[in-house]
Formats: structure tokens, C-alpha cells, sequence
């Protein structure tokens, strides 16, 4: 008959003691509603003087000026240089463009103000990658609420627009379709900018 030696200790099984535990489905939860949370409240701030507090002053205007803007820098830096010469500009913040302004067409006043009135044009400003390098206006938009003269300033390439008055500079961004309805409209009224140095509409990505 067999004996079992004493002095040998029986195999054990082979045991990890401390497997990690497995994170629940309710902490998971939890930490998406946390991030959320957070993320909302960012947004809130964000949104807080939302829709901006001009759109009403531009619907209400009966009339409105453009001022067309100069070549870009960067890769119009050449003919940029060569447009400034020029005696009929003047500076919109720190941005140039062709004199004189140019009277919006009465007929498209109602048009001007579904486009460029829509609150749903805008969102606030987060900072995107320029594909042109730096915000650069193609476009001015000048009307008069009382006695508060407003200036809205479009880039087609970043998809941009700026608010100017005596209360100070806003940022927005706008929406790609709004880009491309603002480029179309205002096409008629590209006068002296050089032609085929303005560029189109880049979608956005």
C-alpha cells in the first residue's frame, strides 16, 4: 500500500489573492453623470447672455451699410500690400476696407435681416483652428440703433464674426451653412477687392 508522504505539502491550487474589482455599472454611471454635469455647467456660462443681445437691435434697423474688406495676409500678403496704398480705406477696429460704404439694396433690407437676424447663425466663440491662419473680415455690416452705431464683420475662411461698438468687441462663431447663404448674398457687392482673390467658403471640418 501507498503511503502519502506527510513532509510533502499537497499541490494548492494556483490563487491570485487580490484580483482587481470590477468597477460597477452604477460607479460608471455616476462618472459620466459627473462629467456631464461639469460639462453643462461649462456650456451654462457659456450661454448665459444668449441669444445675443444685438440681433433684436438689427432686426430693427431699416437700413444697412457693407464695407467690403482687403486681400488676406499670409498668401495675399503681396497684393494686401499693394491695396493699402490706396487712398479710399478706412479702418474698422484694426482692419481695413474700401471706401465709400455701400447702401444695402432696400430690396434686400428683409433679406439682409432673415439672414444675418437668425439667432440660430450664431454660437459663442470657442476658439476653432483657423484654415486661414487668423480671423480677417471680407465684409463689414453697419447699422444705427438709436444713437449706438454697430459693425458686424465676417470672415468666410473661419467661419467668424465680430460685433463692434462702442461697448466693446464680441466674438462668434457661425454656422457653415450661414457662411456659405452670408458669401452668396453679399457676392454683388465685392466692388473693388480684386477679382479671384477672395476666396470661398471653407466647410468646416
Amino acid at each position: 500500500m501507498e503511503t502519502k508522504d506527510m513532509n510533502t505539502p499537497e499541490q494548492e491550487p494556483n490563487i491570485v489573492a487580490d484580483i482587481p474589482p470590477v468597477a460597477s455599472s452604477k460607479k460608471i454611471s455616476k462618472a459620466k453623470l459627473t462629467l456631464l454635469i461639469v460639462a453643462a455647467s461649462v456650456l451654462a456660462v457659456s450661454w448665459w447672455n444668449w441669444p445675443p443681445p444685438w440681433v433684436d437691435s438689427f432686426n430693427a434697423a431699416s437700413m444697412f451699410s457693407l464695407y467690403e474688406g482687403l486681400p488676406r495676409p499670409g498668401y495675399e500678403a503681396e497684393l494686401l500690400e499693394q491695396e493699402s496704398q490706396r487712398p479710399d480705406l478706412t479702418m474698422i477696429g484694426s482692419f481695413p476696407f474700401y471706401t465709400p460704404r455701400v447702401a444695402v439694396n432696400g430690396k434686400q433690407v428683409m433679406q439682409f435681416k432673415e439672414i444675418f437676424g437668425d439667432n440660430g447663425l450664431y454660437y459663442p466663440y470657442v476658439g476653432l483652428p483657423k484654415d486661414c491662419g487668423e480671423f480677417h473680415p471680407d465684409f463689414a455690416v453697419e447699422w444705427t440703433d438709436r444713437e449706438t452705431l454697430y459693425r458686424l464683420l465676417i470672415c468666410f475662411s473661419c467661419g467668424e464674426a465680430q460685433i463692434v461698438s462702442q461697448k466693446g468687441t464680441k466674438h462668434y462663431n457661425v454656422t457653415v451653412g450661414g457662411i456659405i447663404e452670408i458669401e452668396s448674398l453679399l457676392s454683388e457687392y465685392s466692388l473693388k477687392r480684386p477679382r479671384g482673390s477672395r476666396p470661398t467658403a471653407i466647410p468646416h471640418k
